[in-house]
Formats: structure tokens, sequence, C-alpha cells
């Protein structure tokens, strides 16, 4: 099991194209957070809060933290989770498919993060 060194992971993130790709995964999952019903009180907690205020941010236009620090974040938490996938020597950007990226639990990981999640945020209910 080969791990991406710190040279690679560097590689990966600060290409354009897979900037662009991490760009729209992102958005993709901006927009479930967006449709995601609140139609339980188990699901009004400050986790959704977080992530829908994040989602709205994100998808009104703005850049909250540059694609790189996203990118890199994304990719040390999917390294983690898949060590074969793209341990290889000649990794690129073209490596990973976009839904990959995007359904993985690392892409997950990296919104909650950006979006100040926090451990215990899901059983905090909002109180109104």
């Amino acid at each position: 099991m080969s791990q991406l060194t710190l040279s690679q992971r560097s590689t990966i993130a600060s290409n354009p194209n897979f900037q662009n790709r991490i760009g729209m995964a992102v958005k993709k999952t901006a927009s479930y957070w967006l449709q995601f019903p609140l139609d339980t009180v188990q699901k009004w907690n400050k986790a959704n809060k977080k992530r829908k205020e994040f989602a709205r941010y994100i998808m009104n236009g703005n850049v909250l933290v540059s694609m790189f620090t996203y990118a890199e974040y994304l990719l040390t938490n999917y390294n983690e989770e898949n060590p074969d996938v793209i341990g290889a020597p000649d990794i690129n950007a073209g490596q990973l498919s976009d839904n990959a990226i995007t359904d993985s639990s690392a892409s997950a990981l990296a919104f909650d993060y950006f979006a100040g999640v926090h451990p215990g945020d899901e059983t905090e209910p909002i109180i109104f």
C-alpha cells in the first residue's frame, strides 16, 4: 500500500484542472445540502445548519478558501481512505473520476471541515 508523498499531493492539488474538478464537486455537495430536507426534529441540528449556510455561501459564488487548500485537505483524507487507488507513481489529476471524488467520505469530511462542523454538532439541536 503506497501513500502519496507530500510532493505528489502538492502537484495534484495545485493542478488547475484538478482544482476545477474539486470546485464542481464542492458545488455538487453544496447543491445536495441546499436540497437536504429538514423534515424531522433530529435533522434540525447545528451541523446541518452550518452545512446549509456554507452551501448557500458557495452557491452564491463566494470563495471561502483557496481551491488549493480545499484540494489538499480532500486529497489527504482520500489518500488515507483509498491508498491503492491513488498511490501510483504516475498519478495525475485525471486518475480519479469525478463521482469518486464527490461521493467519497473524504469529500464529506472536507465540506464539513470548511463549513465549521465539529464533533457533537450532529446531536446539538437548534433552539428557536
